[in-house]
């Protein structure tokens, strides 16, 4: 399961350009919104805003997300 307080500040600072608990705190003033309609994956606010977060701050393959994530490609891409 994806944490981002397992980030240092630096570390989530280039990878999501965002403070870890600044991404949380966002994920709730957005009232990012984590159902999917087909249902097939889970996932919290806060991991939906981060792997947006993430392809903001530097454009990258869902392929290459999947070990910072720990889902797949299709997983990511919903």
């Amino acid at each position: 399961m994806f944490n981002v307080n397992v980030f240092s500040a630096q570390e989530s600072l280039s990878t999501f350009r965002f403070l870890p608990s600044d991404v949380s705190r966002l994920a709730t003033a957005l009232h990012v919104d984590a159902i999917f309609p087909v249902r097939l994956y889970r996932a919290d606010a806060t991991e939906c805003l981060a792997i947006l977060l993430r392809r903001l701050a530097s454009p990258a393959r869902w392929a290459d997300l999947e070990g910072m994530f720990g889902r797949c490609r299709p997983s990511l891409s919903e």
